[in-house]
């Protein structure tokens, strides 16, 4: 699967190897929490494999206790401020819009412990945008019309926040 990764065409995100304790630690919540949500539905070939995923899972090594950093609301309010400040966020449009669009994909980020906010890649602006931003938001006609240059002005500032990958 690295593999296939590494040589994808594009590829933004930074891959590096992570213990067997830390991938479980990881995972362990999201997967506990995978067919709860009554707004996504999954299909019928995830619904069977998650008690044998589940399985696989609790074989890891149990991670190391208070390993995790967790970031909070006042850490993805801050990001916010720092896109808005940055040089990327002249090229965002609106003003109001670019707050509502850096606050809606840093909001996605650092949701699971370890995630920094404003973190940027293809696969994770994808699910941001098609599912939490599709499920969580009403937009209104100009937050859509605002939507490619704020989304492009955030993901260039996240991307050279997070440095080379």
């Amino acid at each position: 699967m690295l593999k296939f990764f590494e040589e994808g065409d594009g590829l933004i995100e930074h891959l590096e190897p992570i213990a067997l304790s830390e991938a479980r630690r990881r995972i362990e919540v999201p997967l506990a929490q995978a067919g709860q949500d009554p707004d996504v539905e999954l299909d019928t070939s995830t619904l069977l494999a998650l008690p044998l995923t589940r399985s696989r899972l609790r074989r890891l090594p149990t991670p190391e206790p208070g390993m995790a950093v967790t970031y909070s609301a006042a850490d993805r309010a801050a990001a916010v401020d720092d896109f808005l400040r940055s040089p990327e966020a002249a090229d965002a449009g609106d003003p109001d819009v670019a707050r509502f669009w850096a606050q809606a994909l840093t909001g996605y980020s650092s949701r699971v412990p370890d995630e920094p906010p404003a973190q940027a890649g293809r696969h994770r602006l994808g699910s941001a945008l098609l599912v939490y931003v599709a499920s969580t938001f009403t937009l209104s006609a100009g937050q859509i019309d605002g939507m490619r240059p704020a989304v492009t002005a955030w993901a260039r500032w996240a991307a050279r926040r997070q440095g080379p990958g």
